[in-house]
């Protein structure tokens, strides 16, 4: 999900302010389905804000994971 709001700055230009949003389900890492191996649900937020002018460049600065949510991406039993 990206919600985008843009608006009129100059004859030939427009700002920019967009939020984008991933969810998650929880998963397990492990095909024993080990709760251990696992990671619940979460959701990550990135933002961006800039400038597009009507000649195609784009100016932007952009955060991803803005509230610095932390998560697994992989889990490995060495037991």
């Amino acid at each position: 999900l990206s919600p985008r709001l843009e608006g009129d700055v100059a004859a030939s230009a427009k700002a920019f302010a967009q939020v984008d949003f991933r969810y998650q389900s929880a998963i397990t890492f492990d095909i024993s389905n080990d709760p251990r191996l696992g990671q619940g649900a979460y959701s990550i937020f990135d933002a961006s804000v800039g400038v597009t002018f009507d000649s195609g460049l784009e100016l932007s600065a952009f955060v991803r994971n803005l509230f610095d949510r932390q998560y697994a991406d992989g889990k490995i039993n060495f037991n």
